[in-house]
């Protein structure tokens, strides 16, 4: 594999996967139309990738049992305890005003409502009191 990270955790995972021999990276900022041709031939030519690659895919794959073989299990599972309801998500039976949150909504509107209302009381008394110290300098002067 040849791994070109561009975001997030891509360039962690091409230096993990460079670590276990499985792939080459190659930087997208740096890279050159060499480097870019001799990592793919590098790749494609060197043996050492195709081994580390299938001890890889042996390790992955070691399951106890086939996937056919689980929902069996599964299955008989659900058969033999008449049902599942032990496994059941507690929140699976949760009311609608729990389940979106209505009173954190309420709350939150209720801290917004607030602070908006003191920003309006504010600016309302400081227009009030520069009307009032307006008012009383045109008296001075008369």
């Amino acid at each position: 594999m040849v791994g070109m990270p561009f975001i997030a955790d891509q360039p962690m995972n091409i230096k993990r996967l460079a670590e276990v021999g499985v792939a080459v990276g190659v930087d997208y900022v740096t890279v050159t139309k060499n480097d870019l041709k001799s990592a793919i031939i590098e790749v494609a030519e060197n043996k050492k990738y195709k081994i580390n690659i299938e001890n890889l895919r042996t390790l992955l794959q070691d399951e106890p049992m086939t996937s056919l073989e689980k929902a069996i299990w599964w299955s008989e599972y659900v058969i033999r305890h008449k049902g599942t309801q032990h496994l059941r998500s507690p929140t699976a039976d949760i009311s609608w005003f729990n389940y979106l949150l209505v009173d954190v909504l309420l709350f939150v509107l209720f801290i917004v409502v607030s602070i908006l209302l003191v920003i309006y009381m504010v600016i309302k008394i400081v227009i009030s009191s520069l009307k009032f110290a307006r008012f009383k300098t045109k008296i001075k002067q008369n």
